[in-house]
């Protein structure tokens, strides 16, 4: 930053190293949810990372295109972020992949049609999260179905303590 300038930091990429500050130094085991950038993904260094659909399907033009239906936090990023987090998804370094379901009436959403802000915050995706992320993984990205298996069950099991008794398929 220029002298006497703060550098902005996205609120994502502070709680994530503030939560990885604080489970090191207390030896626990937490959950960084609904990570969103590959940044985003160093700052959660040490905890068990977990990502939604959107941050793997939807980029900029979809947030244009769609618009206050689109409003989600953290916002959707870009196509290279999300051409960037597969590579993890594929790997095991994300850990889960869960809808961060929001309900919501057709009026809060359009209540941000001219200033998006006015619009609820979040995405009525449970509908369509695994279809539309078996599609993108199995037939664009190299996602085998065990490994969406493991993203879809077995690992938001282990994520939030249910495996074994939950999660297996």
């Amino acid at each position: 930053p220029e002298s006497g300038k703060q550098a902005i930091v996205p609120t994502e990429l502070e709680s994530l190293g503030e939560a990885s500050s604080l489970a090191v130094a207390a030896g626990a085991r937490a959950i960084a949810a609904h990570v969103s950038s590959i940044e985003a993904l160093a700052a959660a260094d040490g905890l068990v990372v977990e990502t939604c659909p959107q941050y793997l399907l939807l980029d900029l033009s979809d947030l244009e295109r769609l618009g206050p239906y689109a409003r989600c936090a953290p916002a959707i990023r870009s196509r290279a972020d999300v051409d960037a987090l597969w590579p993890l998804v594929l790997d095991g370094t994300i850990a889960a992949v869960a809808s961060d379901h929001s309900p919501y009436r057709i009026e809060e959403k359009e209540a941000g049609r001219d200033d998006i802000f006015k619009a609820a915050l979040g995405l009525n995706v449970i509908q369509v999260m695994l279809p539309a992320v078996l599609d993108e993984g199995l037939y664009r990205r190299g996602l085998s179905l065990a490994r969406f298996a493991e993203l879809s069950a077995t690992g938001p099991a282990k994520v939030v303590g249910l495996y074994p008794a939950k999660g297996s398929i």
